[in-house]
């Protein structure tokens, strides 16, 4: 098992009680696909589930054991199957149990020793029934558990496959495989996420003929920036704990949390700019100050915060055809101050682009970019605008 986890205390994780509550009801009935913009903690997220599963103090967390991985290393089905065999092998021997299927399984391969199995080349034909009999293990040893595996950074293990030869198939089948999984073995459940969102994996496959609903029998939860009032408390312990002179430490604490849309890594990257005073500004920090930092870590070429990537991956998820258009989308919003509907964003990409483009392309663009955190939809008046202000602000900073 990964742990990663020990190096964040159960303790330290904070602000994301109800979002853990709510991930484990979702989870006594299906699997969950976590959707996140990057940096708004949906790693931690996975840690605290871990933490909790570890000191079953909820009776919610009782019989359930999480194992977390982080899969951004894997680039082939067999690396993968290693890696989660690896994992179950390490949980059932904490329990006393061993994994005797696959063990069976994977004896025709090579006379198995006491100590880690490493997977040989010759089982690369038969990586699916080696994972199936890792959960087939999971199950039949464990039978008063549930086990949850954690799996961070899945769709970028599923892009590194896509982009070899034939690797669409194998990407496909893997989907296909988890999700066959999924309903033959209903006490193993996972959730996937990563920097990645798994629509573009799944957009890349339908473009290859591939078009099975693999994600249809799982929830989707979405990981947001804190509640205000929690925001605000954070800010505030963050500016204690540092020692950060304030005129008025909770109308600062308010500020920090408004200025950067109550998203705690940017929370907490702020206070940390505070903790060194240049000679040229104040050592008590105020309302200026705190914007005046904001747009000067927005400008920073050495990518502080490392928001480069709304940037840089656009033509990565988008493609040569599509990315230059989705620029100019993202522009058209940015360079509005209120929300503005459809029909009118069709009106000025339109007006602006010099050859034709269709209304349904840009509708469904529109669409992605809300899947990619870019946008949201406002469910009343239908209007878009930047899901973050910080993000539209960056992108001002960036492109104006």
């Amino acid at each position: 098992m990964d742990h990663q986890r020990d190096r964040v205390p159960l303790s330290e994780i904070v602000g994301r009680d109800a979002l853990a509550r709510q991930a484990w009801q979702m989870l006594a009935e299906k699997s969950i696909v976590l959707t996140a913009e990057r940096r708004m903690g949906k790693t931690y997220l996975l840690y605290k589930l871990q933490g909790e599963a570890a000191v079953q103090q909820q009776n919610w967390v009782q019989g359930w054991l999480c194992l977390y991985q982080d899969l951004s290393g894997c680039s082939s089905p067999l690396e993968f199957v290693q890696s989660v065999f690896d994992t179950a092998q390490e949980l059932l021997g904490l329990r006393r149990k061993a994994a005797e299927e696959t063990r069976r399984f994977l004896s025709r391969f090579q006379e198995l020793k006491v100590g880690p199995i490493q997977l040989p080349k010759s089982a690369i034909p038969e990586w699916k029934g080696i994972l199936r009999s890792i959960f087939a293990d999971l199950s039949t040893q464990l039978p008063d558990d549930r086990v949850v595996f954690l799996w961070d950074e899945f769709p970028v293990m599923l892009d590194k496959i896509t982009e070899q030869e034939g690797g669409e198939r194998i990407a496909g089948e893997i989907l296909n495989l988890l999700h066959t999984l999924r309903a033959e073995y209903p006490r193993v459940r996972m959730i996937l996420t990563g920097s990645v969102g798994l629509h573009h994996i799944l957009n890349k496959l339908r473009q290859s003929g591939f078009n099975n609903p693999v994600n249809n029998d799982m929830d989707v939860l979405s990981v947001t920036p804190f509640e205000p009032e929690i925001a605000i408390d954070f800010a505030r312990s963050q500016l204690e704990s540092k020692a950060i002179p304030c005129q008025d430490l909770a109308a600062t604490a308010k500020i920090i949390a408004q200025e950067v849309d109550n998203i705690p890594f940017y929370i907490n990257g702020l206070v940390k700019r505070f903790r060194y005073h240049p000679q040229d500004r104040p050592l008590t920090i105020d309302v200026d100050i705190i914007r005046q930092e904001v747009r000067a870590l927005l400008v920073d070429a050495d990518n502080t915060w490392h928001m480069a990537h709304y940037l840089d991956r656009i033509k990565n998820y988008y493609g040569d055809i599509d990315s230059e258009l989705v620029r100019l989308i993202l522009d058209t919003i940015a360079a509005e101050e209120q929300a503005i509907a459809t029909k009118d964003i069709i009106k000025i990409i339109q007006n602006t682009s010099q050859s034709p483009i269709p209304d349904q392309t840009i509708r469904d663009l529109l669409k992605l970019l809300e899947q990619d955190h870019y946008l949201t939809k406002d469910s009343i008046d239908l209007k878009y605008r930047f899901r973050y202000s910080l993000i539209r602000r960056y992108w001002q900073c960036q492109r104006g």
